[in-house]
């Protein structure tokens, strides 16, 4: 069985939340990355089942994933792109800055929100 990569918004939805015994920032950011890695599953599998889609060696995985959804001639695909991005750069600052800039709780907030819809996005995209 495969996995079922929106699952990790289930675990980021459940991280933000009050009920994990673990501290606050370190749950927080671990949703933040969550989010980020359920719409990067499902992005792969998108691109590579709908587009046929292969990274190319000069990019990274993410920044090439990321350049196949934004340089699509489709609105909506660039949208996919454009906000993937934008879940990566929360995720990177997340899983790397010592200190997080700005405030934690409010990014959480739109991250988890963004991932949900770029999901949906996504599942339409893979269905159509």
């Amino acid at each position: 069985m495969s996995f079922d990569w929106s699952e990790y918004l289930t675990l980021a939805q459940a991280l933000g939340g009050e009920d994990v015994a673990t501290s606050e920032e370190a749950r927080l950011r671990s949703a933040i990355s969550r989010a980020y890695y359920a719409v990067y599953g499902m992005a792969q599998i998108v691109a590579r089942s709908r587009d046929g889609y292969t990274p190319r060696r000069t990019d990274t995985a993410h920044q090439g994933l990321i350049n196949h959804f934004k340089q699509s001639p489709d609105r909506k695909r660039k949208a996919v792109g454009a906000n993937l991005e934008r879940l990566l750069k929360n995720r990177v600052s997340a899983d790397y800055e010592r200190r997080f800039a700005g405030e934690l709780l409010f990014t959480v907030k739109i991250t988890l929100n963004l991932a949900a819809s770029v999901l949906q996005d996504l599942e339409r995209l893979r269905t159509s």
